[in-house]
């Protein structure tokens, strides 16, 4: 069945792989080799567009191939050059990670909040021969001695021919820097590779069918890992692909309907504003991809009861990549799931000791995948989880957000799962604070929806006959809780 799946959609026919063989001649190993592929193999059929235009693939693979040559020939020079990226969702961000990719250099996409503080520690770190961002953002480059770009220069050059003989590439790296909302941004470095990514491909194709659908919506930022695999898994299915440089539910609603797109990738809270906007633009859709952040019980069950079972959460990190997935039958038959490992997944859940735990108990998330960043051992996650009797996945929260209170192990994670299904809840964000009799407790910061008037005592009068005793906050906070791109709170901030 996945063989015929592949064949049809040209992946392994003999004029698939004759057309991947001259990619590879005559560009190298690089991510161009995957675009010059999908180029001729799909010829005008597919195209990728923003709020500005519409490219065919092969209109994306002259404009990136004319950029890489600009790239090569003025900017850049020598064998290991470096180029960070910090671009939102559009074409010219798309037209770089290829043109950059080609050029030899090693590809740096970096999160677009990222604060001016840690730009120039990455910038020390890594010293990047040149950067290009979105025009907006070029206050991060000032005090900076570094060769620059911003988008409208990418736009120009792109379309302006020049002559220059363009050697081929090989060994470029793709690292993904998220990080940027707190703490140092962490490296996740991998080379091109075919084979690495085909089971979570086929994954994909398996469970999701992606191969039946011909439109995309991209609404994962493309300097986050799940956003690039989309694009790049998008072009070898030969689906035509749409972006927006700034996320707006009633755009992106009305942007589904018009064009009739089958698949959504979206971070959890980019699903639940445009469910709440108007479920009915959505008709179209066939299937929802969540990942990029924590996909809470309210956005499980807003999604059933307005689209039905169309939802799959897609989990992994920047170094252990796409690694578990929950399918729409998953998420009924347990609510907060994160899945089940995809096949080529070795998944280990460690004591403080990096044992195996027993049964059911909770640790360390850990995994190991041939595309992992280190394939040679396993990966810690950062997240605490446990495995129940049937092999589903549930997470816990982040390790360094556990707290011990009287004793016990308390997880914030299990408290704003709990929140997040009171019907007057919009957002929660949980962490702990000292405590001078217990050591330390929770805190809850909650949003309520449309504003509406709650205050503690009732909200914790709630909870308490669906919460342990040590469970219960000790402050419950009301304010507006602000989101990054990904959908991910700053608790720090709070």
């Amino acid at each position: 069945m996945l063989i015929n799946k592949l064949y049809k959609k040209g992946i392994i026919s003999p004029s698939g792989i004759f057309r991947l063989s001259s990619a590879i001649l005559s560009e190298g190993l690089n991510l161009m080799t995957l675009l010059s592929w999908a180029a001729k193999i799909r010829k005008e059929k597919a195209t990728i567009s923003d709020e500005n235009q519409t490219l065919s693939y092969a209109d994306l693979y002259c404009d990136s191939m004319t950029l890489a040559k600009h790239l090569k020939k003025d900017y850049i020079q020598g064998k290991k050059s470096k180029i960070a990226i910090i671009g939102r969702n559009h074409l010219d961000t798309v037209k770089s990670i290829f043109a950059a990719s080609r050029a030899g250099a090693d590809v740096f996409m970096l999160n677009v909040e990222i604060r001016k503080e840690q730009f120039d520690k990455l910038c020390q770190r890594f010293k990047f021969d040149l950067v290009i961002l979105d025009d907006d953002l070029e206050n991060l480059r000032y005090g900076l001695d570094m060769k620059a770009l911003n988008m409208s220069s990418i736009s120009e050059l792109s379309r302006n021919t020049v002559k220059y003989k363009l050697p081929k590439a090989f060994g470029s790296k793709l690292t993904v820097l998220t990080g940027g909302s707190t703490g140092d941004p962490k490296a996740a470095s991998r080379k091109p590779s075919i084979l690495a990514y085909l089971n979570p491909f086929t994954a994909l194709l398996g469970k999701v069918q992606l191969d039946r659908y011909k439109s995309v919506y991209v609404g994962t930022p493309v300097y986050h890992g799940f956003g690039l695999a989309t694009v790049f898994a998008g072009m070898t299915l030969g689906a035509n692909l749409y972006m927006r440089k700034k996320f707006n539910a009633a755009d992106a609603c009305k942007l589904v309907e018009e064009q009739k797109i089958e698949v959504l990738t979206l971070v959890p809270l980019m699903l639940k504003r445009m469910i709440e906007y108007n479920s009915n633009h959505l008709a179209s859709v066939q299937a929802y991809l969540t990942g990029g952040a924590p996909l809470g019980p309210d956005v499980i069950m807003l999604s059933q009861e307005k689209i039905g079972d169309k939802l799959f959460n897609l989990y992994g990190t920047s170094e252990a990549g796409f690694c578990i997935m929950a399918s729409p039958q998953d998420l009924r038959r347990e609510l907060c799931t994160i899945g089940k490992p995809v096949k080529g997944v070795k998944l280990f859940i460690l004591d403080d000791d990096n044992k195996p735990v027993k049964g059911t108990d909770t640790g360390k998330l850990c995994v190991k995948a041939g595309w992992s960043v280190n394939k040679s051992t396993y990966i810690e996650t950062g997240d605490l989880a446990y495995r129940d009797e049937h092999g589903f996945i549930f997470l816990k929260g982040r390790s360094d957000d556990m707290i011990v209170s009287g004793g016990e192990n308390v997880y914030p994670l299990e408290l704003e799962n709990i929140l997040l299904q009171h019907p007057d809840t919009e957002q929660v964000a949980v962490f702990g604070i000292e405590d001078s009799e217990f050591g330390q407790r929770l805190k809850a910061v909650v949003s309520t929806r449309n504003n509406i008037a709650m205050d503690e005592a009732e909200l914790s009068a709630w909870l308490k006959p669906r919460c342990t005793r040590y469970q219960m906050p000790k402050v419950i906070e009301f304010k507006s809780i602000e989101f990054s791109e990904l959908g991910k709170i700053n608790k720090k901030n709070l």
